[in-house]
């Protein structure tokens, strides 16, 4: 998993991969506007030992913008669903 973080959330990031135990977690720093200052990217290896980028996710603030109200805050995310029945296809 890789977890990337702008500087002012690089807390938040520290205390989301702490929760992460069983799971290699990689730490970059978020430099893309697109997302609020946290995103989250999983990949899979097939059985051929390939490595894809398969999941996305992270926070955005265009909820807030919308509702003029900044405390609202959405986290999501989106999964290649048909990618993966092609890896793991047996």
């Amino acid at each position: 998993m890789k977890l990337l973080s702008a500087p002012a959330r690089s807390a938040v990031g520290d205390r989301i991969a702490e929760t992460l135990t069983n799971v290699p977690v990689v730490r970059e720093t978020l430099e893309h506007p697109y997302y609020d200052g946290l995103r989250f990217m999983i990949s899979a290896r097939s059985s051929a030992g390939d490595v894809t980028p398969l999941i996305d996710g992270g926070a955005f603030d265009w909820l807030g913008k919308l509702t003029s109200n900044r405390r609202l805050a959405l986290v999501a995310s989106g999964m290649g669903a048909q990618l993966a029945a092609q890896l793991f296809r047996a």
